[in-house]
């Protein structure tokens, strides 16, 4: 779809991104909603964002949670056939909240009422594993568990087998994932493992607990259904050699590394980079610019590619790191100005910065003609994102 409101695009990307975990594991929600329906309508409301505009107005944009959730009650509030019961309505066990459900929603077309959590999350994927993970499985089995059953959820996964892709692989089992523990926040108080704990054997249970039952009786629920939508980016740690070429890289494997995949995460899930202060050259940037155009628009061996025409960079302020973004050729900084931006700030700061890298609109709307064709650029040029990426200070992650 080609959105020109950027809030319509990011309500638009909550129904066309992949998801982070496996489908198998986290059932996407409302599959029986086809999916051409929700675009035409998020189509007809790009034509008029009014009231989009206006619902975010009052709204907490500085955070990503919060602003996510905003999108998933507008959606709610407007689309067809839905009816908002309850948002965030905490779940209380005596003097004790165990959880709260992010929505209660009725879907009147097939008369089913669901409890959907909702996360937006970024980790960076850091190569050594942590010394201790978050979730034992004694913890997780033993602990005080509030009224919650070891029922199945998601098709038919226990809260024992989602524990199990918590637990580490033996010295003699051969792997093709990393472990979860080693995907962390840039805030350094988040990890994939706790998240995938806390989504899938605590909050999206919660209708099974005693608690949870007579929340859902005091709204007149008998039967519902959970569902899970955790999306975000996973970002791995840049690593350029050299000798390999952009059609080694499989659109499968890492942006610009050998990390692989955390495990059960989504073969699609959406993929960035992170790097360093101390790796912040102008040869470095430039290299991963190469890459990701040849990879982006499925060409070889990019040879009229000039870092100073095609590549634009900017640095991108929450709520703003979802949907792709689109800017003019003034907007956006050269990759020598991004680094002596970048350089200026870890100078005075160690908060990590999320860039954007951008290449010309017309070289991905007409890549099917010749690419010489394409490389003069003007003033009121447009760009788009083609990949988000975290640099971080040369101390991170300190703590884990």
């Amino acid at each position: 779809m080609s959105l020109k409101n950027p809030w319509v695009r990011e309500l638009a990307w909550i129904f066309n991104s992949p998801a982070m975990i496996d489908e198998a594991i986290f059932t996407p929600p409302f599959a029986q909603i086809a999916r051409h329906n929700i675009n035409q309508w998020i189509t007809a409301l790009d034509c008029f964002p009014e009231p989009l505009i206006a619902h975010l107005s009052d709204k907490n944009l500085k955070m990503l949670g919060p602003y996510f959730e905003a999108l998933w009650e507008f959606f709610f509030l407007n689309y067809p056939g839905f009816q908002l019961i309850a948002k965030n309505l905490q779940v209380r066990d005596g003097q004790s909240t165990i959880g709260e459900f992010d929505f209660i929603v009725y879907f009147e077309p097939t008369d089913e009422y669901f409890h959907l959590e909702v996360a937006v999350k970024y980790y960076l994927g850091i190569e050594r594993v942590l010394a201790a993970s978050a979730v034992s499985q004694n913890q997780a089995n033993n602990g005080d568990n509030h009224g919650y059953n070891n029922h199945s959820y998601n098709n038919g996964y226990t809260e024992k087998q989602l524990n199990g892709l918590l637990s580490s692989p033996t010295i003699s089992e051969k792997v093709n994932y990393s472990r979860m523990n080693q995907w962390i926040g840039p805030g350094l108080v988040d990890r994939l493992d706790k998240k995938f704990h806390k989504l899938g054997i605590k909050q999206a249970r919660l209708s099974t607990t005693s608690a949870g039952r007579e929340q859902l009786k005091m709204l007149g629920i008998k039967q519902i259904s959970p569902q899970i939508c955790l999306l975000g980016y996973l970002f791995y740690p840049h690593r350029i050699n050299k000798k390999t070429s952009a059609r080694e890289w499989d659109k499968n494997v890492a942006f610009t590394a050998p990390m692989l995949p955390p495990q059960s995460s989504h073969s699609q899930h959406n993929r960035g980079f992170w790097l360093k202060a101390s790796q912040l050259k102008s040869s470095e940037l430039t290299s991963l610019g190469r890459i990701a155009i040849e990879k982006y628009l499925m060409i070889q061996n990019f040879h009229a590619f000039s870092a100073n025409t095609h590549l634009r960079w900017a640095v991108i302020a929450k709520p703003h790191w979802m949907a792709p973004h689109r800017k003019k050729h003034d907007e956006l900084l050269t990759t020598d100005t991004l680094l002596q931006h970048l350089i200026t700030h870890f100078s005075k700061s160690t908060i990590p910065q999320f860039i954007a890298l951008f290449i010309p609109l017309k070289l991905v709307e007409n890549h099917a003609k010749p690419i010489e064709d394409l490389l003069c650029t003007t003033p009121d040029e447009s760009f788009v994102s083609i990949g988000f990426g975290f640099v971080v200070d040369d101390s991170w992650p300190v703590g884990n």
